[in-house]
């Protein structure tokens, strides 16, 4: 600065000044703080790195912490559904298949959820929906299938899922029977007979008609049997 009798060191957190391209640092008469998102060293400004920000007393740079990213050489909270590893320069939503509780942390999605981009919490798949673990959607089960503990398993004999992602089988309607779990079929005639939840039609016992009788029905969709009355047989 003059009228010393030594230079003087360059406090921490500082640099000598005025700074000149190529004076390789000598003459210098003063000295000025370090700005924000540089760092001072020996007297040298420095400027920290892409996804960095000065330490307190600016001698050195450090990493944004996770759950925030360096914007203007700052460090600035992320929002609620982003996900920013320590060192982030930018933002971005939590990737698909993982979830982010908090900003800094990412979870894999675990089987039977279901993770879209974006997601703070995992959700359970709908009913009638199975996934694998790390899944950004579910996936419906077949038709003549249900879904059981994120399995899809096949219908019980009898019984019918006619439409993909059905939440559970249903008996068979009475006056069909169902020979798959993925097709009705209308009881054929008078000698046969479908009560529901059956796969195949039921034979009418001997001295006894199906029900109901409908005139022109043709005997199809008959759903039970009746003993024949006194005065009338049955064949």
């Amino acid at each position: 600065p003059g009228g010393t009798d030594a230079p003087l060191a360059v406090d921490e957190g500082f640099y000598s000044t005025p700074v000149i391209d190529g004076d390789e640092g000598k003459g210098r008469t003063g000295q000025t703080q370090c700005e924000a998102g540089s760092f001072c060293v020996n007297g040298i400004k420095q400027e920290c790195d892409t996804g960095e920000h000065p330490k307190a007393g600016q001698v050195e740079c450090d990493e944004c912490a996770a759950g925030t990213y360096e914007k203007d050489r700052a460090c600035v909270d992320c929002e609620p559904t982003s996900y920013c590893p320590e060192g982030s320069t930018k933002e971005e939503l939590c990737p698909a298949t993982t979830y982010c509780e908090t900003p800094a942390t990412s979870v894999p999605c675990s089987p039977g959820f279901k993770c879209p981009e974006g997601s703070t919490a995992q959700v359970k798949c709908d009913p009638g929906y199975v996934s694998k673990a790390k899944a950004a959607s579910c996936t419906p089960c077949d038709k003549g299938e249900f879904a059981f503990n994120n399995e899809c398993t096949p219908c019980d004999p009898g019984d019918v899922a006619l439409a993909e992602g059905a939440p559970v089988c249903i008996p068979c309607r009475k006056g069909y029977f169902c020979p798959t779990a993925t097709a009705e079929v209308e009881c054929p005639d008078a000698t046969k007979y479908c009560p529901g939840g059956t796969d195949a039609p039921l034979d009418v016992d001997d001295g006894f008609y199906s029900t109901p009788v409908i005139d022109g029905d043709d005997g199809k969709g008959r759903v039970g049997q009746t003993q024949c009355e006194a005065g009338s047989y049955c064949a």
